[in-house]
């Protein structure tokens, strides 16, 4: 009985990181947004930089928040941004824009 009240109170606590997590993404989802109208500008460099962090973070913490797709789509650009220190190439630019796009949709769709 007690093990069952356990589960039930970790249950309650886990859904309440998740509402705080999905109220938080408004902020997330401008900030990255700024981030992805930056990218080719004079300031890529550092906006590609905030975004890998931003991302390594949503990679790790979405999954287990039962959000796996966000975490995914999350690891494609971490993985994409892997090893840049500087600019990316205009193909690979394009890319990570496309799979950010991707994200912040996924993002809004959580809201």
């Amino acid at each position: 009985m007690a093990h069952a009240a356990n589960n039930s109170v970790m249950e309650s606590e886990l859904d309440l990181i998740r509402a705080r997590y999905v109220a938080s993404l408004d902020i997330t989802i401008i900030e990255l947004d700024v981030l992805l109208n930056a990218i080719g500008s004079p300031d890529s460099d550092r906006a590609l930089a905030a975004i890998r962090s931003r991302v390594h973070k949503i990679a790790g913490v979405a999954p287990m928040l039962g959000f796996s797709r966000i975490g995914e789509l999350a690891r494609q650009i971490e993985t994409a941004l892997e090893g840049r220190a500087t600019s990316l190439d205009p193909g690979k630019a394009r890319l990570v824009r496309d799979q950010l796009e991707h994200l912040l949709d996924e993002l809004e769709r959580c809201l």
